[in-house]
């Protein structure tokens, strides 16, 4: 949760599963807690009930629900929008941030082990700072990397990038056809596991290597090719395989809509990475105007019949 967040609540199934009741609340589908399952028996349920009560989280005498928390629980119970950040890398995928909404209200949430923990309600503009807290664009002036490669290029690239000395040593296309095939043999992509449609052959792979050139991605000499040395970043970066993904879910009536944008980090730079079925590859080192509107573009919520 975010230091300057409201009030963290935290809570157990049971009081979670009480405080819904007690608030005249049915988890819809879209909610967190629709699957909740609390089975305990009366002495369980009387004591967890009277521990909320202490808690200051339901009055004793109206039984009404402390205003924050209610209206925390409103949104999560039957949310219309959700936002979410995933974080993958090599046999791993973890949720970073988890951001309910409803009706423009937002409540940030996050099981731990048998707990759970939300806080909110807060607004649009504090869901924007926790991604601008997450994730820095270049700020300064000058060039910023962008790139449109066919499926052979990204392929080139990825082999150069994967290449365990391609920051330090020239390499022939054999050299560079070997670790393509290797990594082909586990699958690659933006991301993460994904088959190419057919291994790339040799001549394949020198028509990637002469568009890559076309963009100076890499120096040429003769049969043997290396990133340009200002891309070393962009290129540990691109192989070690880690991406951020930021998606919102809008819950519309009778369908879902959703809006994803793929990141890569680098030391001082914010990559979005856009590919294709065909495995072609958009790449837009983002300024820092146009990581804010990327951030307002995918958290907005839909217009009215769209």
């Amino acid at each position: 949760m975010s230091p300057n967040a409201s009030h963290t609540f935290r809570c157990s199934s049971l009081e979670l599963r009480l405080l819904l009741h007690t608030a005249g609340l049915k988890a819809q589908e879209e909610s967190p807690f629709s699957e909740l399952k609390a089975p305990a028996s009366a002495q369980q349920i009387e004591t967890t009930a009277m521990g909320l009560v202490r808690k200051a989280w339901v009055d004793k005498r109206t039984r009404a629900l402390a205003p924050e928390l209610g209206e925390c629980l409103s949104v999560l119970a039957a949310p219309d929008a959700k936002v979410v950040v995933l974080q993958s890398g090599p046999g791993q995928v973890r949720r970073i941030l988890e951001v309910y909404s409803r009706k423009e209200a937002y409540v940030e949430y996050q099981k731990k082990g048998s707990e759970y923990h939300f806080s909110g309600p807060e607004s649009f503009f504090h869901v924007e700072k926790l991604l601008h807290e997450r994730f820095s664009a270049r700020g300064s002036t000058g060039d910023y990397l962008s790139l449109e490669l066919s499926a052979s290029a990204h392929a080139a690239l990825w082999a150069l990038a994967e290449s365990p000395h391609a920051n330090q040593k020239w390499h022939g296309e054999t050299s560079l056809l070997s670790t393509l095939e290797k990594a082909n043999k586990r699958g690659f992509g933006v991301h993460g596991p994904a088959e190419f449609n057919q291994v790339l052959k040799e001549r394949q792979l020198s028509l990637g290597l002469k568009e890559l050139s076309e963009h100076q991605v890499v120096d040429v000499r003769g049969q043997e090719y290396s990133p340009r040395p200002y891309l070393f970043d962009f290129m540990q970066a691109l192989a070690s395989k880690e991406r951020f993904v930021l998606t919102r879910f809008d819950y519309l009536p009778g369908h879902e809509k959703l809006r994803d944008s793929t990141l890569m980090v680098a030391p001082g730079s914010l990559f979005w990475l856009l590919a294709r079925p065909d495995n072609s590859l958009q790449v837009f080192e983002l300024s820092l105007d146009q990581w804010v509107s990327l951030v307002e573009g995918t958290l907005a919520a839909p217009l009215a019949g769209a």
